[in-house]
C-alpha cells in the first residue's frame, strides 16, 4: 500500500520505518525544509509540501493528543498545562477538526505522553473518554499506527492509546469489532 505521512518528526519517521519494514511504499510530506531529512528514513520518498492531498492520499492517520476534545465546541485546554502546551493542544484540536471535515478515510490516534522507552508491543486502545492519562513509547505509537492503517474499520474514528497489557494487533482487532 502507498502511505503518505504528513509531519516528518520523530514519530512520523518511526512510522515510516515500520511501514517500509512491512512492505509499504512511504511518502513523507513536511512543509519545513529543515525537517525533511532524506537520510533518516532509507527507502522513503520525501515531498516538501503543505498537505497530503496533493499526493492524492485516501487514507490519513493523524496523531492527536489525549487531552483534546473536539466534540465539545466549548473545549479549551486545561488550565494546568501552561501557555506553550495550551497552544500545542489548540493546534492539535484545529488539525482534528479540519481533518474530520475532509472526504478522506481518516483515523485520529490520541496517544498519552510520548516517551523514548523501548517498545512493549502492548497498549490500551479505546474510544475517547475511556483512557486515563499515562505514558506510551513513540515506537509503540508507530507500530499502532501501522496496525490501524491496515484495519479499514478504524477509518473515520478517533481512538486513544497508552501503554497497556493488550498486544497491539489484538487491541486493534477489538476496537475494529465494536
Amino acid at each position: 500500500m502507498r502511505v503518505v505521512i504528513t509531519g516528518a518528526g520523530s514519530v512520523g519517521r518511526s512510522i515510516a520505518r515500520e511501514l517500509i519494514e512491512n512492505g509499504h511504499s512511504v511518502l513523507l510530506v513536511d512543509r519545513a525544509p529543515d525537517v525533511v531529512q532524506r537520510a533518516s528514513v532509507e527507502g522513503a520518498q520525501w515531498l516538501l509540501a503543505d498537505a497530503a492531498e496533493i499526493a492524492r492520499a485516501r487514507r490519513y492517520l493523524l496523531v492527536g493528543s489525549l487531552r483534546v476534545d473536539v466534540d465539545d465546541p466549548e473545549w479549551m485546554p486545561p488550565a494546568d498545562v501552561g501557555e506553550v502546551f495550551a497552544a500545542y493542544l489548540r493546534a492539535k484540536a484545529a488539525s482534528e477538526r479540519d481533518l474530520r471535515a475532509r472526504e478522506l478515510d481518516w483515523t485520529v490516534l490520541r496517544p498519552g505522553r510520548l516517551t523514548d522507552d523501548d517498545p512493549t508491543g502492548r497498549v490500551l486502545l479505546a474510544e475517547p473518554g475511556v483512557v486515563e492519562r499515562a505514558d506510551i513509547s513513540r515506537a509503540d505509537v508507530a507500530a499502532l499506527l501501522v496496525a490501524l492503517l491496515d484495519e479499514p474499520r478504524t477509518a473515520r474514528r478517533t481512538l486513544e492509546a497508552v501503554a497497556g497489557d493488550t498486544p497491539i494487533a489484538d487491541a486493534v482487532r477489538a476496537v475494529a469489532g465494536e
